[in-house]
């Protein structure tokens, strides 16, 4: 599926859009048009024509080249404003298509060319202050969850009990975009009882000449012995540890997606299904002895006290998916809850229809 069914506002993955990437290309051409749209059959795909380019002179050949170098430059450093430095800017975005960037017959004229193309003969700093200025981004309003009485009562009587663990921090991983946190909720009944939740993240890409990326994301609940005794007597790896946690799971979501283009935004970005996987929460639930705790409150609790997401963008499809449920009537519009907790409710619904 193309995010461009059901994307319109949205900002693309890993490239937060002021403009579209063609505009920019307007913005820093040699002459009347983008030396690229005279190079294509097909004005939607992403590939230039080998043999059209080839037609051009040396010195047009350089400029197609230094347009998309700027246009990277701009798009992903300096209208980001990641960096201040347009020189800098441009290289990094050259040294890209040299790289992982392209690939080809492209790539290695780029390469050859090298000494030829680092020098940055247009004003970027400029196009990009005034993209920042006339293109400002949309804030995304923050959705606020809201619980009925009887649900606050009982979070509010949880709250006080609960303590966040911080012992993650030391976890020896540091992969593409990885998050873990936790947190203990000791029973108010019985101090000597307490359960253990804890939320994983990870966002892989690839900035190769097809980019892709993936998403997963576990919610594990356990008693905080039994997670205790696992974490003692594991000896494994530390990557290991967290993939033998996520089989533990209570909600377990599995996203890819990949670029039709030659990169992020230029081509179409392609989502795969959804993979949500769920169990029920209400053995765990019950060791806590809190009269009127399920396990629905249980990881409802978790989700609005840890509030997860996943990085750059990961969740699109998944909010695509649960609106469309909500369209059909399969999930109530009200009241507002978390997303994740929309997939695992409606996938538990599912496995006992």
């Amino acid at each position: 599926m193309s995010n461009e069914d059901f994307l319109e506002n949205e900002d693309n993955l890993f490239v937060q859009k002021r403009v579209p990437h063609d505009d920019l290309h307007e913005l820093v051409k040699y002459g009347d048009h983008p030396i690229y749209q005279g190079l294509k059959d097909d004005q939607s795909k992403a590939w230039i024509k080998k043999s059209l380019f080839e037609k051009l002179d040396y010195q047009t050949k350089l400029n197609c080249v230094k347009e998309e170098a700027m246009v990277i430059a701009l798009e992903r450093y300096l209208i980001p404003m990641i960096s201040e430095n347009q020189e800098t800017s441009y290289n990094l975005a050259l040294i890209r298509i040299c790289t992982t960037l392209t690939k080809g017959w492209f790539r290695q004229f780029a390469i050859d060319n090298y000494p030829q193309l680092i020098n940055l003969d247009k004003d970027l700093l400029s196009i990009a202050r005034n993209v920042i200025e006339k293109f400002p981004i949309k804030r995304k309003k923050p959705v606020l969850l809201t619980h009925d009485p009887e649900t606050r009562v009982i979070f509010d009587s949880i709250r006080p009990y609960t303590e966040i663990l911080s012992f993650f921090d030391k976890l020896e991983y540091d992969p593409d975009d990885f998050d873990i946190t936790g947190i203990k909720i000791t029973s108010p009944v019985n101090g000597n009882i307490s359960v253990t939740a804890i939320i994983t993240t990870l966002c892989k890409y690839n900035f190769s000449c097809n980019p892709s990326a993936s998403w997963s994301a576990s919610v594990i609940i356990l008693p905080s012995k039994e997670m205790e005794i696992f974490l003692r007597n594991y000896k494994s790896s530390k990557y290991e540890l967290i993939s033998d946690l996520t089989t533990k799971y209570i909600f377990s979501l599995r996203i890819k997606a990949n670029t039709s283009g030659t990169s992020w935004g230029v081509g179409e970005d392609i989502w795969k299904p959804i993979y949500v996987e769920a169990k029920s929460a209400d053995d765990v639930a019950s060791i806590l002895e809190i009269p009127g705790l399920t396990g629905d409150l249980l990881f409802k609790y978790v989700l609005d006290f840890l509030n997860p997401t996943l990085a750059r963008n990961g969740e699109t499809p998944l909010k695509h998916w649960v609106n469309e449920l909500k369209s059909e009537g399969a999930i109530p519009i009200k009241p507002e809850q978390h997303l994740w907790y929309h997939a695992w409710n409606y996938e538990l619904k599912s496995l006992f229809m």
